[in-house]
């Protein structure tokens, strides 16, 4: 079923930009960082799928060669090797459950960095939290994450999975979105609705509800108005 435009429809938004170089340049930036962004999503959500399936090889191909993780230890700086760790998560049985929200990403490629809060769950019940602070490079094999941080403690923790709304995900095909900020048009998005609330944007008219794992979080756009789109 079609929906009904909240603004102007497509064809006579790209005449509004007919003859203007700048702003067609400007939405070709605007298309190609959301694009880059979505990647650099689909990297982390990996990491923590493979996590919750103790598939240690979907986390790997996560991560580049020379990853390692950083952290404060006793006034110092410890560096680590992931390997390790990789190779719990495939002796840890499903137990291990880290679900992220509010993640916000910065892209500028071949860089990107990731701010992502967590609280993790072992055996269904609420273990610890924090964020995470990832860092990742563009390779010819794609993003990959070179090094991850992370905080910790035990008291004060969220519980994501009890978030009102639940984890109902509703995907709107064939979006065209306008920041509000800038002259910008950026057609052929996927707009994504968890419960009430608008999660984010991805790029490509393939994208199902059922492709988003329920304990996925995207950054909440700021500032979009939607043309038309249809639910999937």
């Amino acid at each position: 079923m079609r929906r009904r435009p909240l603004v102007l429809p497509l064809a006579l938004l790209l005449l509004a930009t007919a003859g203007r170089p700048s702003a067609v340049h400007s939405q070709q930036a605007m298309g190609s960082r959301v694009e880059e962004e979505s990647a650099v999503r689909a990297v982390l959500e990996q990491v923590f799928r493979g996590m919750r399936e103790a598939d240690s090889a979907m986390v790997r191909a996560a991560f580049h060669a020379g990853a390692r993780f950083a952290s404060a230890r006793d006034g110092g700086i410890r560096y680590d090797e992931v390997d390790g760790w990789i190779r719990a998560v495939a002796t840890s049985g499903g137990r291990w459950d880290e679900r992220i929200y509010d993640v916000e990403v910065d892209v500028d490629p071949p860089v990107a960095s990731a701010w992502v809060p967590y609280t993790f769950y072992l055996d269904g019940e609420i273990s610890h939290c924090g964020a995470n602070t990832v860092e990742l490079l563009r390779t010819a094999a794609g993003w990959k994450i070179t090094q991850l941080s992370d905080s910790r403690r035990r008291e004060g923790c969220p519980d994501p999975r009890a978030a009102p709304g639940g984890d109902d995900v509703l995907v709107f095909q064939d979006v065209t979105v306008l920041p509000m900020v800038a002259e910008r048009v950026v057609p052929g998005q996927a707009v994504i609705v968890r419960g009430d609330r608008l999660e984010g944007v991805a790029t490509g008219s393939n994208t199902r509800a059922s492709s988003w794992e329920q304990r996925s979080t995207l950054k909440r756009p700021t500032g979009l108005r939607l043309s038309s789109g249809d639910p999937c």
